[in-house]
């Protein structure tokens, strides 16, 4: 098989956690042969060569110059210097070759050196690493095998390394986001009552590239009104509705989007009045929230 992807880990993670991070290399590899066709997969497991220049050769021979390194994120990952020194590789490599999609972080378990802006501004790897995309797995990691929600976010990881690797600029946000809101219109996350759990599972699958807020979570449950939303597919019918505002105001203000749970409570301000009034609004917000419902 051609290795098209190198997933850095700890091996002291997956054996933690019971070969989840050995099941999840097996899932995502057969993902990707299953979309492709073709006889692929993810190299996973370091010590099948040495350290050093053979390393750094199997890298420099990988597909096409266009292998991933997919990095488990979890606190031990920060300390290990073979990940680290895995993701300094791919850094130059992604210089190199001009691009910026080549390290697909998976945030496997919560890191307080990335949510922690003081120790994130110390280190420059954490740093790179927060500013890449990455797919939120915090919540799905204790899914079930079965689950259909898990199984449809491994298809869209896999979809997106095979878009990458035919061509890193024709992907397509908006379809992506279709995409999500015909699997997730499927899924049993839209019948599940509002509450704490559910919304961090609906901001992690909705806006996987921004982590969802503990504290900005708790604070929505506290401000929204209970007896006029019930399920989480009420909040998505509100989120589709305001999602060209929302994403427009986004754009031109990131530093007000840190969590997903952010677009969520942006959608609520700009949809409902007693939301508005129950939940602290920094004027700028206020100001686009009147703009949006005097259009």
């Amino acid at each position: 098989m051609i290795p098209i992807a190198f997933l850095s880990y700890t091996h002291f993670d997956d054996k933690h956690l019971q070969k989840k991070i050995s099941k999840f290399h097996e899932r995502l590899s057969g993902e990707i042969c299953l979309q492709t066709g073709d006889d692929i997969t993810i190299f996973m497991d370091r010590r099948n060569i040495k350290w050093g220049q053979s390393w750094k050769k199997r890298i420099d021979n990988s597909l096409d110059g266009a292998s991933f390194l997919i990095p488990i994120l979890t606190p031990g990952f920060f300390k290990s210097e073979a990940c680290r020194e895995e993701v300094k590789q791919f850094i130059n490599r992604e210089k190199d070759l001009g691009r910026e999609d080549l390290i697909l972080p998976v945030y496997y378990v919560s890191c307080d050196i990335l949510e922690n802006i003081e120790r994130l501004k110390k280190d420059s790897i954490a740093q790179f690493i927060a500013n890449h995309q990455y797919f939120d797995w915090r919540n799905l990691r204790f899914e079930t095998d079965e689950s259909p929600l898990l199984e449809k976010t491994y298809e869209r990881l896999a979809l997106h390394i095979v878009s990458a690797l035919h061509d890193p600029h024709d992907s397509n946000p908006q379809d992506e986001q279709e995409a999500r809101d015909a699997e997730i219109a499927e899924s049993s996350l839209m019948n599940r009552k509002i509450t704490y759990e559910s919304l961090m599972d609906y901001a992690s699958y909705m806006y996987p590239n921004y982590p969802p807020s503990h504290t900005w979570t708790k604070r929505l449950l506290q401000d929204i009104d209970l007896t006029k939303y019930h399920k989480i597919s009420e909040i998505h019918d509100l989120v589709k509705f305001a999602r060209s505002a929302v994403n427009k105001y986004a754009d031109e203000v990131p530093h007000a989007f840190k969590w997903g749970t952010d677009f969520i409570t942006k959608t609520l301000i700009f949809t409902d009045e007693g939301f508005r009034e129950n939940h602290p609004v920094s004027q700028p917000t206020m100001v686009r929230a009147h703009q949006f419902n005097s259009n």
